[in-house]
């Protein structure tokens, strides 16, 4: 063998190694990358099918809720949670017990939104609870109470209440 086939050998392995070298550490990861990103966007559009199938089932449910007869009346178009629960506290002589309420409103869609209140009451008896949130949840609105934590003070007998309640609007 001479040294010009050995050279032109050397150079035939040498850029074997290199085409291998390339596929390897340039090629691969870009397809591999691209096989990841076909798995996300097929994994995604099952999710977004699936969360547009759960929208279409909502909107068919509180079409029929809305439509149905209510079993409470539909409160009037000045009324307001907030100034509900306001002279609820103060009926029920909760009033200064209250640490804050907080109004917020979202849109559940083009017609119906939901009117939310959060109520922090403090160093409030269970006797005086306990009358409050049956107010809350038997009147003549469809209030719900959708979340309630309830803490114990330092001082035995007292807790310190925050209250989320809802209700559902519709037409505002």
């Amino acid at each position: 063998m001479t040294d010009m086939q050995r050279k032109i050998i050397i150079f035939f392995l040498a850029g074997v190694i290199m085409l291998i070298a390339i596929w390897q550490w340039a090629f691969m990861p870009l397809i591999n990358y691209q096989k990841k990103l076909d798995q996300s966007i097929a994994s995604n559009t099952r999710r977004l099918e699936q969360l547009l199938t759960y929208e279409q089932q909502l909107n068919h449910l509180l079409a029929t809720t809305m439509n149905s007869q209510p079993a409470r009346k539909n409160p009037p178009a000045n009324f307001t949670l907030f100034s509900y629960l306001d002279n609820l506290a103060t009926r029920n002589n909760l009033k200064q017990n209250i640490d804050f309420l907080r109004p917020s409103n979202k849109q559940l869609s083009d017609e119906v939104s939901l009117e939310i209140v959060d109520l922090r009451l403090k160093a409030v008896r269970l006797g005086k609870l306990m009358p409050f949130l049956a107010k809350i949840e038997s009147s003549e609105f469809a209030i719900s109470i959708d979340r309630l934590t309830i803490r114990t003070e330092k001082e035995p007998g007292l807790l310190d209440v925050d209250l989320t309640c809802s209700i559902v609007r519709k037409g505002q």
